[in-house]
């Protein structure tokens, strides 16, 4: 049984790979070499540079770019850590969040197809997963080392997503916890994560059980959901505060 989880899992690891290692004789791109600066200088005697980064829009310009992302910033503070200024290390942090992604994909497809047979289950959610995680359109996210915020938020969600979905299964509706500590860091490596809690609420509307009421249902389905539907609000207000405005972007 387990190995119909593990093998694909692997291969699905090894097609991700296979797709994008050629990323990792990339070099830096355009916007890659304005936290590079940064940090350059944040390891070389100017340590306020990075914490100033944490409480502050990203790249710290607020006329370029207007958006909170402390996570990647401190992905990128401990690829320097180890590569300075080697873009081997940066690209292999993008291709492992790449891979990531894809072995998430997988673990949810099997997940939302737990009443099929074991081997419908496990083909399908492979080949679903095997499309995502060759598919060429992913190269900006995984080439561009500053695009690593759509990987890692992809891969936390998707993940928050699989833990959520294996307890519900498993009839356990308290909170899950490192559920909701990766949509909290999900949020802070990209703001799409904000549609996470109405994923989440809509599956337990259409997964929950069927002799009840849609008004039970959805009761029921926002009382599961309400720490993630609390957490992103409270990020919200924080973001507003670090940004000066709800809204932002480019």
């Amino acid at each position: 049984m387990l190995a119909l989880i593990i093998i694909p899992a692997v291969m699905v690891a090894l097609i991700a790979l296979v797709s994008y290692v050629s990323t990792l004789r990339g070099y830096f791109l355009a916007d890659d070499l304005l936290p590079l600066a940064d940090l350059h200088k944040a390891w070389h005697g100017h340590p306020e540079i990075l914490l100033h980064s944490l409480v502050s829009p990203w790249l710290m310009d607020k006329n370029f770019l207007l958006v909170y992302r402390p996570l990647v910033e401190l992905s990128l503070a401990l690829d320097y850590v180890f590569w300075q200024t080697n873009p081997f290390g940066y690209h292999l942090t993008n291709l492992l969040c790449h891979m990531w992604a894809s072995v998430a994909l997988f673990l949810v497809a099997k997940r939302l197809l737990c009443d099929y047979s074991g081997i419908q289950a496990t083909s399908t959610a492979f080949f679903s997963a095997a499309l995502f995680a060759a598919f060429p359109a992913h190269q900006e996210a995984v080439f561009w080392i500053v695009g690593r915020a759509d990987t890692l938020c992809t891969a936390l969600c998707l993940t928050a997503l699989w833990l959520f979905i294996r307890a519900q299964q498993q009839g356990r509706h308290d909170t899950n916890w490192l559920s909701l500590s990766m949509c909290i860091l999900a949020f802070l490596a990209k703001e799409m994560a904000i549609s996470l809690p109405a994923v989440l609420t809509l599956y337990c509307l259409v997964f929950s059980a069927p002799p009840q009421s849609w008004q039970q249902r959805t009761t029921d389905a926002l009382r599961q959901t309400l720490p993630y539907w609390i957490a992103i609000a409270i990020l919200i207000i924080i973001r507003t505060a670090v940004l000066g405005t709800v809204f932002g972007g480019h």
